[in-house]
């Protein structure tokens, strides 16, 4: 990088070494990169593709570029990532949101707007508090705690929770599973309660992009039981009292394929769940299973 860079010129660079490391949305990740290194928007970068960099900038982006190389996701180097209409804070202590799921937050709040009232929801392994945020975004009755055993995790999740000044409404407790939620309300049971949880199967872990396998913490990942399901078996039968979850309540899981769908489905009919519903993410896999208690 010692002769003149424009910025299409590094770009272009960048996106065929990316391919050459096996590194999927190439251009994007150049581009995420790049326009953090200076401090621009994405788009801002189609009218400046004729600028030059200069020796700093360069420097800059070309450390950013080795640790893409070596793995790092990119959230993780920019230490943020977009997801449903809000900006989070991320890093290794959770995991990337993702889009896939928007799909059971766009659930939630659809539950939400039949329900209506003052709405009590739990969320339930909450990492970067995504889902708890998205929610109450979207529903200004909802009161949502959001529970997750890493204290890293819970640390993150609260700041973000208080950048998007939803403090007053979600509360972040270091907390695993739903009971010690339960206590938050003073004994009084949720309307909602909302996952996503470790679902891969242990088998399947070495399999995963390295992206995720050598970065992301396995403990948000990996389920217990050789089908992943084991946590999302435990949240259920927590859920099953009518002190957890009351009468005509709600709750949506997130998994990952259709045979963790049909499991899940028929976990919830033997605790007595009814209208269970399996909505497909925007590729077309089977991701959120949700109910309501009888």
């Amino acid at each position: 990088m010692s002769q003149p860079w424009t910025v299409l010129k590094i770009l272009t660079w960048t996106t065929d070494f990316f391919k050459s490391k096996g590194i999927d949305s190439a251009r994007l990740c150049a581009e995420l990169l790049l326009a953090d290194v200076l401090q621009v928007e994405r788009i801002q970068l189609y009218v400046q593709y004729e600028r030059m960099l200069s020796e700093a900038e360069r420097g800059a982006y070309r450390a950013l570029v080795k640790r893409r190389a070596s793995g790092e996701p990119t959230q993780y180097i920019l230490g943020r990532q977009g997801f449903w209409t809000l900006d989070l804070a991320v890093g290794p202590g959770v995991l990337v949101p993702r889009p896939d799921t928007e799909v059971l937050v766009e659930e939630a709040v659809a539950w939400a707007k039949r329900a209506a009232g003052l709405l009590s929801i739990a969320d339930i392994g909450t990492g970067s508090g995504a889902i708890a945020a998205a929610v109450a975004s979207e529903i200004p009755d909802a009161r949502v705690i959001a529970g997750d055993a890493s204290t890293e995790a819970c640390r993150i999740a609260a700041d973000n929770i208080g950048q998007l000044g939803l403090a007053e409404r979600v509360e972040v407790v270091h907390a695993d599973g739903l009971l010690p939620l339960v206590a938050k309300l003073d004994g009084r049971p949720f309307d909602a309660v909302l996952t996503n949880p470790p679902y891969i199967r242990p088998g399947d872990y070495a399999g995963l992009m390295r992206e995720v396998r050598d970065w992301e913490p396995r403990s948000a990942l990996v389920g217990p039981d050789d089908d992943g399901l084991g946590l999302v078996r435990r949240l259920i039968d927590e859920a099953t009292p009518p002190t957890s979850l009351r009468s005509g309540g709600f709750i949506a899981i997130e998994i990952g394929d259709g045979a963790q769908a049909r499991a899940t489905r028929n976990y919830l009919q033997q605790r007595e769940f009814v209208s269970i519903q399996v909505r497909d993410d925007y590729g077309g896999r089977p991701r959120v299973v949700s109910a309501m208690k009888r």
